[in-house]
């Protein structure tokens, strides 16, 4: 079965976009992590903060991408580090 994948963004009433989003793939297995990072409703840094947990997620997703890493272990992970990173 093939599953074609993607996201989109809305600004809605704010001045900037403040989500971040981005899907992840595993050379062809089966893995995919798709994540959104909600901004802070319209307070400062919230850009900030979104694009930063999506890169976290993007840096520790290619280090793990071709090891067998227990994906509970790998949210974990991105959760404790993305939040690091914004503290």
């Amino acid at each position: 079965m093939k599953i074609e994948r993607g996201y989109a963004q809305h600004v809605g009433s704010r001045n900037e976009q403040q989500d971040a989003g981005l899907v992840l793939t595993n050379d062809g297995r089966t893995e995919q992590l798709v994540l959104v990072a909600d901004g802070m409703g319209g307070h400062a840094g919230g850009s900030l903060a979104s694009a930063q947990v999506a890169e976290t997620a993007r840096r520790i997703w290619e280090e793990h991408r071709r090891t067998a890493i227990e994906p509970k272990r790998l949210l974990e992970r991105i959760v404790r580090e993305g939040h690091e990173s914004i503290n």
